[in-house]
């Protein structure tokens, strides 16, 4: 029994392993990753909001961002609120590739996903919605990793390499 138990766990870890690599494009595995963290501060008690970015970047730029922000709360109201915030924000990047987000909302959570593949996206395009004031693109399109973290700390943040 003991023994049909491991083939059934080297299996299901085989399994795992072929999908995360299959998931991962070649590009992306020559990478590597920062993991940038905040909590957001918030006027109600009830709500924490957690921020936590991955920074994919190779040869001192980024290359790809996966942000997720994590809402919680006691109450449904204020995760409706925020729900509806950022599908309002999020709204001005329909159409743009190589951006996306995906908001996922349960009882007591708001979860929104923001991918950037700031490698292949048309930077004039996304400097248009955002501006370029206090922008981490820099004049040649690019996302130096030094400004991304020095921004992010600016506002609050933690970035480990």
């Amino acid at each position: 029994m003991r023994k049909k138990q491991n083939k059934v766990t080297s299996l299901i870890i085989l399994v795992v392993l072929v999908f995360l690599t299959a998931c991962t494009s070649k590009e992306e595995k020559d990478y590597k990753v920062m993991t940038c963290t905040k909590n957001a501060i918030t006027n109600s008690e009830n709500t924490d909001i957690e921020i936590t970015n991955k920074v994919y970047y190779k040869d001192n730029y980024v290359k790809k961002l996966v942000a997720t922000d994590k809402v919680t709360s006691t109450d449904s109201s204020v995760i409706e609120e925020y729900k509806s915030a950022y599908q309002k924000i999020y709204s001005a990047y329909d159409g743009l590739k190589h951006y996306s987000n995906k908001i996922t909302v349960t009882k007591n959570s708001m979860t929104s996903v923001t991918t950037i593949d700031y490698a292949h996206i048309d930077t004039d395009k996304l400097l248009k919605i955002e501006g370029e004031e206090d922008n981490v693109v820099d004049e040649e399109g690019k996302v130096p990793l030094e400004k991304f973290i020095a921004f992010y700390e600016k506002y609050g943040g933690k970035c480990k390499k």
